[in-house]
């Protein structure tokens, strides 16, 4: 018997009958404490928590999060390549988890992720020519001449000469070098591109033009992104909905301009205050978070809220009560916010 679907897991589409390309159901990731003499589980950190989410076609939903929100394992986790403790990852309608290796190998074609170190991703000891030719070997998409081809056409779709096509990822600058992972990812023809922080490596000056290259490539390839970031410095032009993770949990979720203009978690808040570009609609009516106490334990965290021992709006409720995701947008456009006083900033 399959998961029951969460209230708020699927977009804002007009067409709820399209099937999300991605659908993460109640999704979590917990380590184990252990212990005592006999290591017995004492607790657990958990990385990732319940979390639940649905990317249509063609969209662009951007996550945000701190250190250790959950942001790398939950790629990880997309991809296969760890385990959940508990919950679904669906890709076109189709559990990742129960499928054959065959078709789980068929769906990792349309399925490409992009790491946030450009240099710890690329084999130092292998040409570029190599680095691109190695997924389209994998999945039989090109050989020989084909294969030249494509490579070159590869270098051209990321704004690199083909000439570099001979040249090792150490003669690349860091920006060049996140292309170049770009385009392996685009070897395969995917549908899906998974994009874990890849900005957090380069040079300031080089961030937005990684930001505008994957604008590009999404419309010239109709891609969808899942973008996950550390900041919103740069990723307000390209997003259409934006979640913000904490300790594991998603705690608002919106459209990225209602997000921006009114943000209704006092957490989003910080986090807009953080990012220089990211100045919000209600900077002038909903001042900018300051944070009030030490981050929590994520071994050890608080009852009921886990931000209210950093939250300035902090009351007896958010001690005692876990705060539920609730909707409060208008009609057809879901806000999404899990904090017991979010009236207070949804009716400013």
């Amino acid at each position: 018997m399959g998961l029951s679907r969460h209230p708020y897991e699927i977009s804002n589409s007009q067409e709820p009958s399209v099937t999300p390309l991605l659908e993460l159901r109640q999704l979590s990731k917990h380590f184990p404490i252990r212990g005592g003499v006999f290591q017995r589980q004492v607790g657990a950190i958990k990385t990732l928590d319940r979390l639940n989410l649905a990317v249509q076609p063609g969209e662009t939903v951007t996550l945000v999060g701190g250190h250790g929100a959950g942001k790398s394992m939950l790629a990880r986790i997309i991809m296969q390549l760890v385990a959940p403790t508990s919950g679904q990852v669906l890709f076109d309608g189709e559990a990742l988890a129960q499928m054959s290796r065959a078709s789980l190998r068929q769906a990792r074609q349309q399925l490409q992720m992009i790491l946030q170190d450009p240099y710890a991703a690329l084999n130092p000891k292998m040409m570029v020519s190599d680095i691109l030719a190695e997924p389209l070997q994998i999945h039989k998409l090109a050989d020989g001449r084909s294969q030249k081809a494509r490579i070159a056409e590869l270098l051209q779709l990321v704004g690199l000469n083909p000439y570099f096509a001979g040249r090792y990822p150490h003669e690349f600058s860091g920006g060049q070098r996140q292309r170049l992972n770009i385009a392996r990812a685009l070897a395969t023809q995917p549908r899906l591109l998974v994009v874990d922080d890849p900005l957090v490596a380069l040079d300031t000056a080089v961030r937005p033009q990684i930001i505008s290259l994957l604008a590009e490539l999404k419309q010239t390839l109709k891609l969808t992104l899942l973008l996950l970031v550390s900041d919103l410095t740069h990723v307000r032009s390209i997003s259409d909905r934006v979640g913000v993770l904490h300790m594991g949990e998603m705690v608002e979720l919106a459209e990225t301009e209602q997000l921006y203009e009114r943000p209704l978690h006092p957490y989003t808040q910080f986090v807009l205050g953080q990012s220089a570009s990211a100045v919000y609609g209600g900077r002038d009516r909903i001042q900018p978070m300051q944070l009030t106490g030490p981050a929590p334990d994520p071994a050890n965290p608080p009852s009921g809220c886990r931000f209210r021992t950093q939250c300035p709006y902090a009351s007896d409720v958010c001690r005692d009560e876990h705060p539920a995701l609730r909707d409060l947008g208008k009609p057809g456009a879901p806000h999404l916010a899990a904090c017991h006083h979010a009236e207070r900033f949804a009716d400013l």
